[in-house]
Parts: C-alpha cells; sequence; structure tokens
C-alpha cells in the first residue's frame, strides 16, 4: 500500500478501517523516512499474514500496536527488520501463532523493551535469525507464555 514511499516521514491512518484485512505484509516496506505514524484505529483481527509491514522503517522510533488485536497472524518474518531506531515495542495485544517468525526483529539494533504476552512457536516454526542484530534486547524480553520454543 505505501511501499517504497522512501520521502513519506509521516502518516496519520487514524480513521482507517482494516477490521476485515487478511494481508497487510509490506504495507510499510522500505519507507525508509518514516519517523511517525498514527495506527491508533487499527484493529486486525483477521490478519495471517504482516511479513514485512515496517521492513527498514529505519527512522521510525515510536509504534503503537495496541489496537490491534491481532489474533491469527501466522507470518511476521521480517516485520520490524532493521527498524533501527524504534526502542521500545508492545505487542501484547498480539496472539502469535509463529509458524514464521524469520528475521522479525533483525536488526533492530536500539530496541531494548519487547512486550509479547502470548507466543506460540513449535518445532516447525521458521525462527531463523528472529533476534539478530539485536544487542540491547539480551534479557528485556518480557514474555508472558512461550509454547515449545525452539530458536534453532
Amino acid at each position: 500500500m505505501f511501499g517504497n514511499c522512501i520521502n513519506l516521514e509521516m502518516l496519520d491512518l487514524s480513521k482507517f478501517n482494516s477490521q476485515n484485512a487478511i494481508e497487510i505484509n509490506d504495507m510499510f516496506f522500505n519507507c525508509i523516512n518514516l519517523k511517525k505514524i498514527n495506527l491508533s484505529s487499527f484493529h486486525i483481527p483477521n490478519v495471517i499474514n504482516s511479513s514485512k509491514m515496517f521492513y527498514k522503517c529505519k527512522r521510525l522510533n515510536n509504534l503503537n500496536l495496541k489496537s490491534f488485536g491481532a489474533n491469527k497472524v501466522s507470518d511476521m518474518s521480517a516485520m520490524f527488520f532493521e527498524c533501527e531506531s524504534l526502542t521500545e515495542l508492545d505487542l501484547s495485544s498480539f496472539k502469535i501463532r509463529g509458524y514464521n517468525m524469520k528475521e522479525t526483529f533483525y536488526g533492530c539494533n536500539n530496541l531494548s523493551q519487547l512486550n509479547i504476552d502470548f507466543i506460540r512457536i513449535n518445532n516447525n516454526s521458521l525462527t531463523n535469525r528472529m533476534f539478530d542484530g539485536c544487542p540491547n534486547l539480551s534479557s528485556k524480553i518480557i514474555i508472558k507464555f512461550f509454547s515449545q520454543i525452539n530458536f534453532n
């Protein structure tokens, strides 16, 4: 939808109706200058694919996803890939069924706090390089539930 909008700096989607969306992958793909985005009314209960949604949004430092209510997401691969300016991320409104979590937070080198309430990962899940390039996260991931976790 806004992929490769490299000059886009601010975006207000507070009136956007996302209720029936199923795939929001690549939505802000490579929006390298996007600094501020209002997604306060985004509610995505039916979305299954959010891969590369914020891929290389390098200047985005504040992201409020509390309204998302994502209950069916199974592909979050590279969703926040190289979001270098993000410092905190609250995904507590997500119920992640992590079949493809490959490179989800790859290169988020300033991310220091991550809040996830529910994530189900099993032995068939793809988790390669899920947290690679996140040196500040080491012990600051707040996860309330992990199921059959295997990060190989």
